[in-house]
């Protein structure tokens, strides 16, 4: 009995070791549990819920730091860059409420467009220029003339240009006529695909003012070649007054030639024409064509009827005047009138050049450049001085002696080049003078 007393209480210490080693790792594992709860899971827990209200937008939120462990020093940093990053929200929201401030401050329309002219966002000026409340969403064509602009998108579009200026003109409701500045760029924002960038700007005032200045140069021009238009027209008129008292002859015998008086009659109306020619040249150069609607200029009648007005004074003061081969085809869109006294005036100030100058000529070249034309008059002067390049474009800025010019001439020409969307420019890679004409061709 005692060998079994003695086994069982064995036994029982076995069993109560067994009881206690296991509620002690019970309690080692709960206690891990725990400590691994509150210290590791709900500080983590804690980091992602404060992520969460971040993303959402939330920068007030905090984490608690109570103890002095490595997750108290994530938690730390963790603050620390949220702070940083509400500084830099706040300064970037100061910087974009000073963007809108400039861009609504600005004195022009500033647009952002889909590839379909689809308008995305428009400044407030904008929507003044045309009086309309609400314009994101509408096509640019309930605004502009959509032609031109589509063509000038596409040139963006494809990389031929990086910016792209034009001037468009519009009839409002109340037919009064309006000028505008339009300027084209490409844009990307932010992962999108790329967009249209397009400032509007109302210059129908200026026009008006470009308008006087050019008939003041208008003016000018034609006092400059008074003198060669009257030699021009009063040769015809000797021509015409020997060849019909030729014919008076002739009829008033009692037999007279009538092959002979055939061909005078031939040389009368030759001579009828050139006269004619001439005063049509005058006439058109003379008239207002700023509101002549935009139409096919062929590039060699135009040439031909503006040396009408000058040949006759290169010829008096011996300056030669040559033109290189014009193809038939070459046609552009414009105004004849404007395009015309362009080309004069780069003629006359050509012949100004080339009238002192030991060699006297004038050379017109005209040569083709995939979907634009160049127009090129050459003179025998030796180019421009560098320190007046820059200012040549300038209103009212002039070389020619006091009362021989107003300084009007490149200046307004310029504009009317690029109101038909081309460049009018000084072309410095020959060693001679040379004024450059850039314009679009009529496809």
């Amino acid at each position: 009995n005692a060998f079994e007393k003695e086994s069982a209480e064995h036994d029982l210490r076995s069993i109560r070791a067994l009881v206690f080693s296991t509620a002690f790792f019970f309690f080692l594992f709960s206690a891990g549990i725990w400590l691994t709860r509150r210290y590791i899971v709900r500080p983590v827990l804690g980091l992602n819920e404060a992520a969460q209200k971040i993303g959402a937008g939330d920068l007030s939120c905090r984490l608690e730091v109570t103890t002095n462990d490595e997750l108290a020093l994530l938690a730390r940093t963790f603050n620390e860059m949220v702070e940083k990053m509400g500084g830099l929200l706040t300064e970037l929201e100061r910087r974009r409420k000073h963007a809108e401030v400039i861009i609504e401050s600005i004195p022009a329309g500033l647009l952002v467009l889909r590839e379909d002219l689809t308008i995305l966002r428009a400044n407030e000026f904008f929507c003044r220029l045309f009086n309309s409340k609400e314009v994101n969403g509408k096509s640019i064509a309930q605004y502009l003339p959509a032609v031109e602009l589509q063509q000038a998108v596409k040139q963006v579009l494809s990389g031929s240009e990086t910016k792209v200026g034009l001037r468009v003109e519009q009839t409002d409701s109340a037919f009064v006529r309006r000028v505008f500045r339009v300027t084209i760029a490409g844009t990307q924002l932010d992962d999108e695909s790329e967009r249209i960038l397009m400032v509007v700007e109302d210059i129908s005032k200026e026009m008006h003012q470009e308008l006087q200045l050019i008939s003041s140069a208008k003016m000018v021009a034609l006092g400059e070649m008074a003198s060669g238009i009257a030699h021009e027209i009063n040769n015809p008129l000797m021509v015409l007054q020997m060849i019909a008292e030729k014919i008076q002859t002739q009829v008033s015998a009692e037999s007279f030639d009538r092959e002979q008086v055939s061909g005078m009659i031939g040389k009368l109306q030759d001579t009828i024409e050139r006269a004619v020619k001439i005063v049509c040249g005058l006439r058109t150069f003379s008239r207002d064509g700023s509101k002549d609607p935009f139409d096919k200029v062929v590039l060699k009648t135009l040439v031909n009827e503006t040396l009408t007005l000058c040949e006759q004074r290169f010829k008096a003061d011996s300056v030669i005047l040559s033109v290189d081969e014009i193809p038939d085809n070459i046609v552009v869109s414009g105004r004849f009138t404007q395009l015309s006294q362009v080309l004069l005036n780069l003629l006359n100030n050509a012949h100004q050049i080339a009238v002192d100058l030991p060699e006297k000529w004038v050379r017109i070249s005209v040569a083709e450049h995939g979907d634009r034309v160049e127009i090129k008059i050459i003179d025998s002067g030796k180019g421009v001085r560098p320190e007046i390049r820059s200012k040549l474009f300038q209103p009212f800025f002039t070389t020619k002696d006091i009362g021989k010019g107003t300084g009007l001439g490149l200046s307004i020409s310029k504009g009317i080049i690029e109101s038909h969307n081309g460049r009018l420019e000084l072309d410095d890679s020959l060693p001679n003078t040379c004024f450059k004409i850039t314009l679009p061709k009529l496809q």
